[in-house]
């Protein structure tokens, strides 16, 4: 038995909805690749003003790029086998620059239409992290990636626990998911939600399990195997500089 049979997350992952997007032209898939630039433009557009272009520029360039992965079907060309999707994401994207000299058309060849939302808040209105100014384009493009993973992986961590009438219990325990959060002590916690300290020590352990099963899912969506998990988690808090 194969490992994607046996492991039922790699049946349907970020690879397989990139492969449908340039092979299928469902409204499910072209909603799965609007979901796939809006969540990913970022990333690019950090590795393109790392790479000297101004602000207006390397939006007018994060356009024009998924614009031509629309027009050309670029994502037909995705294959599992070639590696990590971040990988042919960022490629494709090099090969976009180097080949075609968006910078000078960039415009003209998006048509003057805005393929992606480039807003600069997450979904509760927050801005977007800092891009560095002292680092490699290509670092810069993975912290990125990695800041965006994680905010996915919370986001999804906090509807759930929304769903299941919980987010209060999720707000008061988040803090304790970064070690920079802001962790007050566990009986200061159990007395705003009236809870006892044991109870709430079990629920910030459930709370990182669950979290950490999000992570291991969302980075499952983007690799080819199974094998490759552990190493790309490893290399997102690499690329965070832990």
């Amino acid at each position: 038995m194969s490992d994607s049979a046996r492991n039922p997350s790699f049946e349907t992952t970020r690879w397989s909805v990139v492969i449908s997007t340039g092979k299928d032209d469902s409204r499910s898939a072209r909603d799965a690749m609007e979901h796939l630039c809006q969540q990913y433009w970022f990333p690019l557009f950090a590795f393109i003003r790392r790479r000297g272009y101004d602000e207006s520029d390397a939006e007018d360039l994060v356009q024009a790029f998924f614009a031509r992965v629309v027009e050309k079907n670029v994502f037909a060309i995705a294959d599992r086998s070639r590696g990590r999707f971040r990988t042919f994401l960022l490629t494709s994207l090099e090969n976009f620059m180097a080949n075609e000299k968006a910078k000078a058309s960039a415009l003209r060849r998006g048509g003057g239409k805005s393929i992606v939302s480039l807003d600069r808040t997450d979904a509760h209105g927050k801005p977007m992290n800092v891009i560095a100014t002292d680092s490699l384009p290509q670092d810069e493009f993975n912290r990125q990636w990695a800041i965006t993973v994680l905010n996915e992986v919370l986001e999804s961590v906090r509807q759930r626990y929304q769903q299941e009438g919980n987010a209060a219990l999720f707000d008061a325990l988040s803090p304790y998911l970064s070690i920079a959060g802001d962790r007050k002590p566990y009986a200061q916690v159990a007395d705003s939600l009236g809870m006892s300290p044991s109870h709430v020590k079990v629920a910030v352990h459930r709370l990182r399990r669950r979290y950490r099963k999000q992570l291991e899912l969302e980075i499952a969506s983007t690799v080819e195997s199974p094998e490759q998990v552990e190493d790309e988690i490893r290399q997102l808090f690499q690329a965070l500089g832990g």
